[in-house]
């Protein structure tokens, strides 16, 4: 459930190397020859650049906060950073949630920052961080005022850590590389040719790595989750049904040895009542200890496989009742249904079992 449009949109990655682009002057200008060429196509709604792919991550780097101290080089926060042109949000559907997105005074401006959510919820959680300022870590990085705020469109891709992150249109570092974004007003697929077409007009040179729907780039991205999920799934289904299985015999074995046990505690003048209670309490405390044993080691093991619990935290608290009441309620049922026969029994029909 992203917070983004991604089903009409074309994406490709090109590579603009220094041979080609001798200056970053050189590459803006390509950049928006060609995004104003593709948006005068017919079928094209939006086209935008940057070094991201929404979902599909971008490395981290340290950052400083305005009046902010930071005595240690750890004690730096790490943040996600984005390239991106003006149009970036717009073309992909995005609307800022606080402030603006960039536009055309940022080409010259006053260098501004757009922030996430995360990184919004992390470092200002009570305060207004519209025309805070923030920079790149760096004696020559300028200082950068956060001018809006946009939803968490999975900076960190697939990764758990560091969903915190920035968006600038002047890059620290210029890329040699990046992305168009094309929207489409049909089919993504069928715009291929329109910019095949226009790189080779523009700039002949320019290698193109990928050309690929949204849609399909992050299903790349994800295959793994999307394959090793049902698998771990189909597993964790099938070892509850035998955990369950095995506990239910195991309780019920356990409780039926009990049978002369329940004879003499009758014929000594106890109530099946209080035989019940007891045996089923016996029964569960057993089972309960079971649990949380287990539910220790499932989160240390959850831990080891978070890269696949993809959505899922490790130790999920509905996982962890779930699965620990479908045991204790396998452990319910395999001690109630002999302790009920047994105390349905004569003492004397109990003494001979």
């Amino acid at each position: 459930d992203l917070p983004f449009e991604g089903e009409r949109v074309l994406v490709a990655q090109l590579a603009m190397p220094t041979r080609y682009f001798p200056t970053a002057e050189a590459r803006t200008a390509f950049i928006e020859e060609f995004v104003e060429w593709v948006e005068g196509q017919p079928g094209i709604e939006a086209a935008a650049f940057g070094d991201i792919v929404p979902a599909l991550g971008v490395g981290t780097g340290p950052i400083e906060i305005e009046g902010e101290q930071y005595l240690r080089d750890e004690d730096y926060p790490r943040a996600r950073l984005a390239v991106v042109r003006p149009g970036f949000f717009g073309a992909m559907g995005v609307t800022p949630s606080m402030g603006r997105s960039f536009d055309a005074r940022d080409r010259t401006g006053p260098p501004a920052v757009v922030v996430n959510q995360p990184f919004v919820t992390r470092h200002f959680p009570r305060a207004d961080p519209i025309g805070r300022r923030i920079r790149v870590r760096g004696e020559q990085e300028p200082w950068r005022t956060i001018v809006g705020v946009v939803p968490d469109l999975r900076m960190n891709g697939t990764n758990r850590e560091i969903p915190e992150g920035l968006y600038v249109t002047t890059p620290p570092v210029d890329p040699l590389f990046g992305y168009f974004l094309v929207r489409t007003a049909s089919d993504p697929a069928a715009a291929a040719p329109v910019v095949r077409r226009g790189i080779a007009e523009i700039a002949p040179e320019v290698p193109v790595r990928a050309l690929e729907t949204h849609e399909g780039m992050v299903e790349q991205a994800f295959w793994v989750i999307h394959v090793v999920g049902p698998i771990f799934t189909t597993f964790g289904f099938a070892a509850l049904f035998l955990a369950s299985v095995g506990l239910f015999g195991v309780v019920a074995h356990s409780v039926s040895r009990r049978t002369r046990e329940i004879g003499v505690r009758m014929a000594l003048g106890a109530t099946g009542r209080s035989v019940f209670l007891t045996i089923a309490r016996a029964g569960l405390s057993q089972a309960a200890l079971g649990v949380a044993l287990g539910s220790g080691l499932a989160v240390f093991g959850s831990r080891l496989l978070a890269g696949a619990l993809f959505g899922v935290r490790p130790g999920d608290l509905v996982t962890m009742v779930v699965v620990g009441g479908v045991l204790l309620a396998s452990a319910l049922l395999a001690t109630v249904v002999p302790a009920l026969r047994a105390v349905r029994l004569s003492p004397v029909e109990a003494l001979r079992g």
